[in-house]
């Protein structure tokens, strides 16, 4: 049989619950903060290259997408 564990004094459960309500807190704003559109994170990242050159990349995936949901069926 274990042994019994000591009870915990208040600071020690008081800790254990802010870490608790933080985690909790993280879960949740994950939960409603909107996604930000994929592509938009991409360009943010490829910001030094031209307007003209994002305009193509942004083309070129819709270009993919469009196959892809071709060849899976979900074609709009």
């Amino acid at each position: 049989m274990p042994e019994p564990q000591e009870p915990l004094n208040v600071e020690d459960r008081l800790s254990a619950l802010e870490r608790e309500v933080a985690r909790l807190k993280l879960q949740l704003q994950q939960l409603t903060i909107p996604k930000r559109d994929w592509l938009e994170a991409m360009s943010g990242s490829m910001s030094h290259l031209g307007p003209d050159v994002l305009a193509e990349y942004r083309k070129i995936m819709e270009e993919l997408d469009q196959a892809d949901r071709a060849a899976s069926g979900l074609a709009d």
